[in-house]
């Protein structure tokens, strides 16, 4: 099948032109589309699309302008209605070496299903497309070789490298001790009620490069990466403070399907943008409604932007655990009550105080 491309969007950091040594590279969001109408199946389908070759600049790879790139998803048999996660946020144009940087990298489910997030090796592009690859292709797909030097997938960077992602949002952090261009692969395990019916995959080419010095924004919160529960039907207001220890103006920005009334409704409130000189604070409410309750957790995020040189962003993940409501199995009192009596008590075992 073919796919036309539909739209070509650039990743523009906010560089001030003052910056000099920092670096404006050419990253584009492109986006293919087409409507494919598949047989009914009752084991699902694998998706796959390939290119030959990836960037010959890449650091990390052996040989990458002789390796090809490839993403893949599976999608579950017919009978299953689903939809795939979406990524809540756009690919970083560029992270400083010796810096250990932030990545939202979390996606949100429309079903919500259960995602698990986790490192995997990269895929290799197994064919030149012209002419068309060999049906059915082989199984399973080739994976790329790492740079001699301790590079492999739990060390995208090398020796000396830090890259961490949590399981449960996404969340993700690396930092690189060598500039250039490096490959990391992000998975996304979709679950329901246990059983895996999706996988969908980021495959990332980070650029690291030298900045200058410029402390990134911080969070005002010793919990750093912050969780919240409460019960359907109750409220919830907290504050969501930045500041900037060198004093540079700063711009927050909120995120997540909590705040779009077609996913959930009611849906909470937050001033989507806040600008601020030096320090950015916010407040976030929801009052939740009775159905809102759900075994996992509602997630948003934030992240501020400083305007310094380069511009650091530091993001943030919020969980808000909402737990059904659980009333009392019983209520005690007279079944009865006769025309003059004074009054009758009721009450319950389970509510303290109800």
């Amino acid at each position: 099948f073919t796919m036309n491309l539909v739209d070509s969007i650039p990743i523009v950091p906010d560089i001030p032109d003052s910056c000099t040594g920092a670096q404006n590279p050419c990253i584009y969001q492109i986006i293919y589309s087409a409507t494919i109408d598949l047989p009914v199946s009752f084991i699902g389908y694998h998706l796959k699309i390939e290119d030959y070759a990836r960037n010959g600049a890449i650091v990390n790879l052996f040989n990458p302008g002789g390796t090809g790139f490839a993403y893949h998803t599976y999608i579950p048999p017919t009978i299953i209605q689903n939809n795939s996660p979406v990524f809540s946020d756009l690919p970083v144009p560029f992270i400083c070496v010796g810096d250990t940087n932030g990545i939202i990298n979390t996606a949100y489910d429309p079903d919500g299903d259960q995602l698990l997030f986790s490192f995997v090796e990269p895929y290799n592009g197994d064919y030149d497309l012209n002419p068309a690859p060999p049906a059915p292709m082989p199984w399973p797909f080739s994976l790329v070789t790492w740079a001699f030097g301790g590079y492999n997938v739990n060390a995208p960077f090398g020796p000396g490298g830090y890259a961490y992602i949590n399981a449960f949002t996404g969340y993700s952090e690396y930092m690189s001790p060598n500039t250039g261009n490096h490959v990391v692969a992000v998975e996304i395990k979709e679950y329901r009620n246990n059983n895996l019916i999706g996988i969908s995959r980021r495959d990332l080419q980070l650029l690291i490069i030298n900045c200058p010095v410029n402390p990134p924004p911080i969070f005002n919160d010793p919990n750093q990466q912050p969780v919240y529960t409460l019960e359907e039907g109750d409220a919830i207001c907290f504050n969501i403070e930045y500041y900037d220890p060198d004093g540079d103006s700063l711009l927050m920005i909120a995120n997540g399907p909590v705040f779009d009334s077609t996913l959930v409704n009611p849906p909470a409130t937050i001033t989507d943008t806040v600008i601020g000189d030096s320090i950015v604070v916010t407040t976030f409410c929801w009052n939740t409604a009775c159905g809102q309750g759900q075994a996992l957790p509602y997630i948003f995020t934030m992240q501020a932007t400083d305007n310094g040189c380069p511009p650091k962003t530091t993001p943030i993940v919020f969980s808000i655990f909402v737990d059904p409501f659980e009333g009392p199995t019983q209520i005690n009192g007279p079944i009865v009550v006769c025309n003059g009596q004074a009054g009758a008590v009721y009450w319950v075992d389970t509510i303290s105080g109800a």
